[in-house]
Parts: structure tokens; C-alpha cells; sequence
């Protein structure tokens, strides 16, 4: 493992901030890492300008969010993935899921149609949503080939 502190400034700025902050947690023994802290303890390590600092912090998160080793516990801040336990880390990374319940004794009331009705609408809903976050839809042609095309409002005359 790498320590931190026997690293050269030109080794500690060619590396990743990501890789630094592993390295700095597991140095420290640090359980919890605040990120802002950790950006104020290796920005004067870097020995980068401000510009190129801002510019490298802004990836820092996503990569946070994209590496396997850490995980972002419930108050913002970080744990190394290999610091805890499985559930543990089950709770932190499991989406919350919000459930809805339609009582059986209202939908008995409601007679067929009107059950349609909401059900309709509910795929609708669903459907604006899935085409909202994408315009872009994959379709497959008579060959079976994958064509990318952009779903626009005003269809084309040919």
C-alpha cells in the first residue's frame, strides 16, 4: 500500500483523487470521511492551480459514486465498502422505494371501467415518464438490424 506521506508532489499529482482518498482513509484509519475535509487535506498535496483543482474536485464525486470501494452512508459522508458488513452496506445502497396500496374495498366500488380507466392512466404516466428520460429509441428494421432514431414532435412529410 502506498503511503501517502513517502510519495513525491509530482507522484501525488499524477495520481487519481480517488486513489488518494483510498489511500489517505486506510492510512488515517479514517471510518468516515467527510469529502470536503479530505479535498482541504490533499489540495495543498496536489500543488495544482485553483482552476485545475475545481475542475478535478468535480470528478471526484462521480467518481466516488462509480467506484467499488467506497459507500455513501446515510449523513453524506463515506465508509470503505471493505469496512462493513454486507446488510449493512444493503441499507445504505438499496434505493428506498416508496409503495402505494389501493384498498380492495375501494376498487370494489369502483365498477369495471372505472378500474380500466385508472389503470390507463396510471400506464400513461408511466409511459411519459420512460419517454422523458430518453428521446432516443432503438427500433429493429425488417432485417432484424438496430436503428437509433430521435422521437421529434413534427413528423416529416415525404
Amino acid at each position: 500500500m502506498v503511503k501517502l506521506k513517502e510519495l513525491s508532489a509530482e507522484k501525488i499529482k499524477e495520481m487519481s483523487l480517488i486513489d488518494l482518498c483510498f489511500a489517505y482513509m486506510v492510512e488515517e484509519g479514517i471510518e468516515k470521511l467527510n469529502i470536503y475535509d479530505f479535498l482541504d487535506y490533499i489540495k495543498p498535496l496536489r500543488n495544482v492551480d485553483e482552476e485545475e483543482f475545481t475542475a478535478q474536485a468535480a470528478y471526484f464525486y462521480t467518481d466516488l459514486n462509480l467506484d467499488g470501494r467506497f459507500v455513501c452512508v446515510e449523513d453524506g459522508s463515506w465508509k470503505l465498502r471493505d469496512s462493513l458488513f454486507v446488510e449493512d452496506i444493503k441499507n445504505f445502497v438499496e434505493p428506498s422505494v416508496q409503495k402505494f396500496e389501493i384498498d380492495e374495498e375501494d376498487m370494489d366500488e369502483l365498477g369495471d371501467e372505472d378500474q380500466d380507466d385508472i389503470h390507463d392512466a396510471v400506464d400513461d404516466l408511466i409511459e411519459d415518464e420512460d419517454m422523458e428520460e430518453s428521446e432516443d429509441v432503438y427500433d429493429f428494421d425488417n432485417d432484424g438490424i438496430v436503428s437509433k432514431f430521435n422521437i421529434s414532435a413534427e413528423e416529416e412529410e415525404f
